[in-house]
This record gives structure tokens, C-alpha cells and sequence, in this order.
């Protein structure tokens, strides 16, 4: 029996922790579920785990699901999947039962599952992508739990994770002021989960970055100077992590330049806190822009979303409490909306009148 892509996609869903919609199948797909053994809908799914005639129990996880699903699968069907893989799924059966995908089915698989089931989805989950990311066995040589567990390097002490997760929280609540900049014309066909792609990941290098300080000076970052020092060097960390992620999900060139074009230079901030001139910092984002093959007005909105979510996660900044003037970096507009607090700021935004 050849078993389809997708109903390997359906499985490994599963295996994430996330119970696909059985309406996205194709009938080729249902046709194998049927075939196979396995349920049609997630309300068969979880009923088939229950004792006969007992209702749906909502606490029967995911995980539970799928490890008992292939479990009991005909011995046709386990060795057609036995033969694709199922990399996904380690700590769910032996990998005797489901071996690792082959490579090009694998990628597919979860670059899938990343674009389909992880980004984009609402309500926004801030934990669900880390989850993602750090429990993928294919990118077990990253140690991405280690980099989400190091330190964020700022007087909140907080860790990688927590500040992404804070991140993302702000996002949530800050997206639907922007919806003019996603109903622009751009080389990607995803910018929306690209952005929270970049999200999740613009910090991974930050706490690599205050290890090497530690190394370099003989004592760790522990005031917002040594911070600082530690900060400058964090893209150096960072992006090579972030292009090896996408190189890992085969993103193609457009996308890799849409996301490294968010996380690359601070211009933005640099012109709210007053370190850079206007007419400096706008030369500096059109040609992020042009890179990313953006024009300057869409890469003004995204910059400005991605700007507001990491730096009013920081409670001592968003108020201003660590700069010198002592300024609030954002104003809170009777909408919700948080805009950063700058002349400068709200100048450019007049002049580009996106939105």
C-alpha cells in the first residue's frame, strides 16, 4: 500500500500535539484513512481511544491519539508508513514501528505543519511555536531549548523563551492595527506567519552573545552597560541560527530575505531613542527594503509591528525607566494601539501615510 504525503502530514499533526481537520484532506487521503484503519474525523479519533460507548473524554491528548492510532494499524499499512517514516513522532512508539521520514518528505512535512498549523493560527498560542521548534527531533543539533532557556540579557531577568513569549503577546494584541500592511503586494506568499516566524526566533543568538562577553571579560553581564556591550555582538549569534532554521525548512529565497530583513538593523529603534537622524534612518530602511524587495511604505508597517511586539515586551523600556531622559518609548492611542513616542517617528509615518 503507498501511503500519500498528506496523510503522513495528517499523521504527524497528530504527533504535534494539534488534531488536523479531516476536511482538509484530500479524497485520495480519506480514502487511505479509511483503508487503513484509522478514523475519518477527530471526533472518531478521540472516541476510538475511549472504552466502547463512553463519550468523547476533551482530555484525551493529541499524542494519545496518534500512539494508539499507529499502533493498531494493519500490518500493510504500518510497513507502507514504516517505509516513509515518521520522524516526528519519537517519544510517541519505538522507531521500529515509524522510522525517520526520507529527507525530501520530511521537509515537506513540517514545513507544512509549520505554515498550516503552528503560524498564523488563532487564537495566537505564544508557547505553541516554541513547542514547535525545540521538540522537532530534526533540529535536535541546534539545542533550541537551550537557547530559549538562556538569559535575555535585560534587568527584567528574564530568559529567551520568556521574552518571546512576551513578544508574541503584544503581537497578538497589536496585529489587527496593520491589516492595510498585509493587503499589499509582496514576493512572499505568507508575510503575516513569516513575521511571526521572525518572531519567535529574533532573539536566538542573545543568549550566545552574553556567554561569549563572560568568556571575554571573566565575570557575566549583570548592569544595563554590560548588557549593551553584550547586545552588539547578538546579531552575530543570531542570524546564523536563524538562516540554518530556514535552510532546514527549505525556505525559499524570498522568505529567507523577508525574515532576515526584520531581524537585520535597528534602525527604527535607533530613530525613536534619538541615536539616528530621520533622514539617516529612512535611507537605512529603504534599502532593508529593497533587499527584502519590499517598497518602503509595506516595510515601514511590518518593521514598525515588529518593533512595537519585542520592544514594548520590555516593561522598563515601553516606560522609559532605562533611558536617560527618562521618556516613554510608546503612547497608547484610545484604539489600544501602542505607537512609538517620537516626533521623528510619527514625522515618517505622516510622510508615508500607510496607515
Amino acid at each position: 500500500m503507498q501511503v500519500s504525503k498528506q496523510l503522513v502530514f495528517f499523521l504527524l499533526t497528530w504527533s504535534q500535539g494539534v488534531l488536523a481537520d479531516s476536511k482538509a484532506l484530500n479524497d485520495q487521503a480519506k480514502i487511505e484513512l479509511v483503508s487503513s484503519g484509522l478514523p475519518t474525523s477527530c471526533g472518531e479519533v478521540i472516541a476510538d481511544v475511549q472504552a466502547p460507548g463512553a463519550p468523547a473524554d476533551p482530555s484525551v491528548t493529541a499524542q494519545q491519539v496518534v500512539a494508539e492510532s499507529l499502533l493498531n494499524l494493519s500490518q500493510d499499512t504500518a510497513e507502507a508508513i514504516q517505509a516513509m517514516g515518521g520522524g516526528l513522532v519519537p517519544d510517541l512508539i519505538s522507531a521500529s514501528v515509524v522510522p525517520q521520514l526520507p529527507s525530501a518528505d520530511l521537509v515537506f512535512a513540517r514545513k507544512e505543519i509549520l505554515f498550516s498549523q503552528i503560524l498564523g493560527v488563532q487564537p495566537l498560542n505564544t508557547q505553541r511555536g516554541i513547542e514547535f521548534l525545540t521538540n522537532d527531533s530534526a533540529l535536535e543539533s541546534f539545542e533550541l531549548k537551550r537557547l530559549f532557556n538562556l538569559s535575555a540579557g535585560v534587568i527584567e531577568e528574564l530568559t529567551v523563551g520568556e521574552h518571546t513569549r512576551a513578544v508574541l503577546e503584544i503581537f497578538r494584541h497589536q496585529i489587527q492595527f496593520y491589516t492595510k500592511v498585509f493587503s499589499s503586494h509582496m514576493p512572499v506568499s505568507e508575510p503575516r506567519k513569516l513575521l511571526e516566524f521572525a518572531l519567535i526566533v529574533h532573539d536566538l543568538g542573545k543568549g550566545l552573545a552574553l556567554e561569549e562577553f563572560t568568556q571575554r571579560t571573566g565575570y557575566p553581564a549583570s548592569c544595563p552597560e554590560d548588557f549593551k556591550q553584550a547586545s552588539q555582538r547578538q546579531l552575530d549569534f543570531t542570524l546564523p541560527v536563524v538562516e540554518n532554521l530556514m535552510q532546514s525548512f527549505e525556505f525559499n529565497d524570498a522568505e529567507k530575505k523577508f525574515v532576515l530583513s526584520l531581524i537585520q538593523g535597528d534602525a527604527l529603534g535607533a530613530l525613536v531613542q534619538g541615536r539616528v537622524t530621520l533622514e539617516v534612518a529612512e535611507m537605512a530602511l529603504k534599502d532593508q527594503a529593497n533587499q527584502a524587495g519590499l517598497d518602503l511604505a509595506t516595510f515601514f508597517g511590518l518593521k514598525t509591528i515588529y518593533y512595537v511586539s519585542d520592544a514594548a515586551s520590555y516593561p522598563n523600556l515601553r516606560l522609559g525607566k532605562c533611558l536617560s531622559n527618562k521618556q516613554p518609548v510608546f503612547e497608547e492611542l484610545p484604539s489600544t494601539q501602542l505607537l512609538p513616542y517620537s516626533e521623528d517617528f510619527s514625522a515618517l509615518r505622516k510622510k508615508l501615510l500607510f496607515y
